[in-house]
């Protein structure tokens, strides 16, 4: 009997390795034969694909984790290729982030792990209902629109459901400090060349193609992006670092190589030349000191503190720059950081962002049902008669999914920032104190079309909040149940 089932084991194991030669030799016939017509994005686009599926059939932890590494370098694969392709606006490899969602978002579900159990899963429903609702509204410019709203809007909030799914926060410390504070590390670096060098000669082909001005008035000052699409993701990542390593120091679980890597990290921030992310994470830092605070009578005090620290030390820093009479590239990006506080109480750019906020209330009071998914992102141009974004998630929610959209979209906000609120007070983790601040640092960018790694990062992390603090209520819960039923075992002597 034992021989008969040893051969049936041999057979089914030669099969096995039969299909996967099989495969691997179509895959590779494939493969030369897209590369030989010249599809390259395609070949790469199926090769990553293989990769990251792959590992989810292994592990899919790791399928996480390579998928999040797989996007932080998203923005410069796409430029490495340009010399064997052209560059492309619809690009495959977008949408490969897309699909490793979808897949581990149905495993979820197929193996009962995606629950209706808590009051932010059932309003994430109920967005996600109305966004899908909102691809097929005509008024974005077709359907090929609303698609594309699907994927940069859509999709991304399925990672709520995987981080939901599979998250914990043994998890969060491994992708913070074994993968976005490396590899953070590793952009700073290359930003750092590109301030003190220039652009690669790769990069700079895609800079002239694209003519993407917004990078800086010529190719001699162009501000840095690192390995990212563009400059906003690679200081979100930056900022997503700095928080966790800030959170270390604050917890006390280190001090001295955070402090460093905080340093050098606020450093590359702060010479790329763009203004709100040093404002933000000196927001983020204030906020992270006041929840420190063992009651909530010292928040304030605390918060006013933080913040004159924060004024004050960014303020002497920055005439320190205004002092400076470099003509490097360095020194120009600087130089554009004294613009923080601008003079003659004009506000800067702070009063063009308010009055794009001001323009969408317009937009949704012209249609308040909405304007359809896809009306916020670059795909209204590409496939339809254009649309418009505020730059803020909120907002734009509202443009996109009208009033009973943006209405839920900002009991989400509410809600998550509560639950984020409510854990740390419950367990005062390390890992819950970063949550709370990439919640703060990301303030009104949270569901960002083309922030390809920092959209789906965010809700992960949400999803993963919403269960460790559920489980942290069933075992709160657990022990209070235990010590009544000893106490009531009691007898009196």
């Amino acid at each position: 009997m034992s021989s008969i089932l040893d051969q049936t084991t041999r057979s089914i194991d030669l099969q096995r390795w039969l299909w996967m030669a099989v495969l691997g030799i179509g895959g590779t016939a494939a493969l030369i034969f897209l590369v030989i017509e010249g599809q390259v994005r395609l070949a790469f686009t199926l090769v990553f694909l293989a990769i990251l599926l792959g590992l989810a059939c292994v592990n899919v932890y790791w399928s996480i984790l390579a998928t999040f590494g797989y996007l932080t370098f998203l923005g410069d694969l796409r430029r490495w290729i340009m010399p064997f392709e052209d560059w492309s606006g619809a690009d495959p490899l977008l949408v490969v982030g897309a699909i490793v969602a979808v897949v581990l978002w149905v495993v979820a579900i197929t193996s009962d792990r995606v629950k209706f159990d808590t009051a932010l899963s059932k309003w994430m429903f109920l967005l996600m209902a109305i966004m899908a609702l909102q691809v097929f509204n005509p008024i974005q410019g077709g359907l090929m629109v609303g698609v594309v709203g699907a994927v940069f809007l859509l999709v991304p909030l399925l990672w709520y459901w995987v981080g939901k799914s599979y998250g914990s926060e043994k998890f969060l410390n491994t992708l913070f400090f074994r993968l976005i504070v490396p590899l953070a590390c590793v952009a700073a670096l290359f930003g750092f060349y590109q301030v003190l060098y220039g652009y690669p000669e790769y990069q700079l082909e895609w800079y002239r193609v694209g003519g993407y001005t917004a990078l800086g008035p010529s190719e001699e000052y162009l501000r840095p992006l690192s390995v990212f699409p563009n400059i906003t993701e690679y200081l979100n990542y930056l900022g997503f670092a700095i928080v966790a390593l800030l959170a270390l120091v604050l917890r006390r679980r280190a001090i001295v190589v955070p402090l460093l890597l905080i340093a050098f990290l606020f450093a590359a921030m702060f010479v790329s030349g763009t203004r709100g992310p040093v404002l933000f994470i000196i927001l983020t830092a204030a906020v992270m000191w006041t929840l420190l605070g063992r009651t909530k009578a010292v928040w304030a005090p605390r918060l006013a503190i933080a913040i004159v620290v924060g004024v004050v030390g960014l303020t002497w820093g920055l005439e320190q720059v205004a002092q400076s009479d470099g003509d490097g590239r360095a020194d120009f990006n600087m130089q554009r950081q004294t613009g923080l506080f601008p003079e003659g109480g004009d506000g800067g750019t702070i009063s063009t962002h308010i009055n794009l906020m001001w323009i969408g209330v317009d937009y949704t009071v012209e249609q308040p049902l909405g304007r359809g998914t896809g009306y916020i992102t670059r795909g209204a141009s590409q496939f339809g008669d254009g649309g418009f974004s505020t730059e803020k998630d909120f907002t734009d929610m509202f443009i996109a999914l009208g009033i009973p959209g943006g209405l839920v979209y900002l009991i989400v906000l509410g809600y998550t920032t509560l639950l984020a609120v409510r854990y740390w007070l419950r367990t005062r983790s390390t890992v819950g104190l970063i949550i709370l601040g990439i919640l703060v640092f990301s303030v009104f960018g949270w569901l960002t079309p083309g922030r390809y790694v920092m959209t789906p990062l965010i809700w992960f992390c949400v999803g993963v909040l919403d269960r460790i603090q559920q489980e942290a209520i069933k075992k709160e819960n657990f022990s209070n149940n235990n010590t009544e039923i000893s106490q009531s075992a009691e007898v009196p002597s």
